[in-house]
């Protein structure tokens, strides 16, 4: 498990805009009914019962990880998070997640990770907006490193789902 973290990190950071290698998470996978994600600054909780590939989760939560190192401040700041800032970290995981299964097995890949964790398609659902961006995957960067209100205005043109816009 750790070597897929390890890989995604070594090959993904520089695309959130990371200049300096950010170095690596302890991967824990947990049995069934166990807390899951990514808890900052260094952990990488996978619970087995929630998702149908354990890589594929090491790969969502290592995208956390990077983003995380792009913009710990904002990570950190008041505790909880609005639903806001909750779905664009959603949709850079998603969209940094997607990135990767591309270049490591084409578009097949991409869609069966969206297949196998979709949630139904909605018009702000973070999945389905990073699916659309996948074919500009140079914006990576700029969306990492954005806020709510910066991101909205990057991803505007690239696709026609409103993405929280109420």
């Amino acid at each position: 498990m750790d070597q897929a973290h390890r890989k995604f990190v070594d090959s993904m950071y520089g695309r959130f805009g990371l200049t300096k290698h950010p170095g690596y998470c302890m991967i824990e996978v947990l049995p069934i009914l166990s807390s899951a994600g990514f808890a900052p600054p260094h952990n990488i909780i996978i619970n087995r019962s929630l998702i149908s590939s354990v890589e594929d989760s090491i790969f969502h939560e290592s995208a956390h990880f990077l983003h995380y190192n792009r913009r710990s401040r904002s990570y950190l700041q008041n505790g909880k998070k609005s639903l806001k800032e909750v779905s664009l970290n959603e949709l850079v995981a998603y969209f940094g997640t997607m990135i990767y299964i591309y270049d490591c097995g084409g578009i097949s890949e991409v869609e069966r990770y969206i297949h196998e964790i979709g949630f139904g398609e909605e018009e702000d659902q973070p999945l389905f907006v990073a699916r659309d961006l996948l074919t500009y995957p140079n914006i990576l960067e700029a969306i990492a490193n954005a806020d709510f209100k910066e991101a909205c205005q990057l991803i505007a043109p690239y696709t026609k789902r409103k993405f929280l816009t109420k």
